[in-house]
């Protein structure tokens, strides 16, 4: 067995077990991201210019997201300590 296959079935295991739920195999998966099939192009390639090439609606936004996100909770935070 692919030492690939062996992760992420272990994963679902210990993942469905937290849940309760028995473990029945793995299913196929969904589309891929396009965000994410860039990153890995960009990893195969060894270079991200395809990433910074990349159209508006394909780049990564997560990290600006949770950046957004961090910023007000320090906001506020900062706003109630003083």
């Amino acid at each position: 067995m692919p030492v690939d296959k062996y992760f992420f079935e272990t994963l679902v295991r210990i993942h469905r077990a937290r849940k309760g739920a028995p473990y029945t195999g793995l299913k196929p998966g969904t589309d891929v991201d396009p965000a994410v099939a860039l990153a890995d192009k960009a990893i195969e390639s060894g270079s991200v210019e395809s990433l910074l090439e990349a159209p508006d609606d394909n780049r990564v936004s997560s990290v600006s997201d949770s950046q957004v996100k961090e910023d007000r909770i320090n906001d506020q935070s900062n706003s109630l300590n003083g």
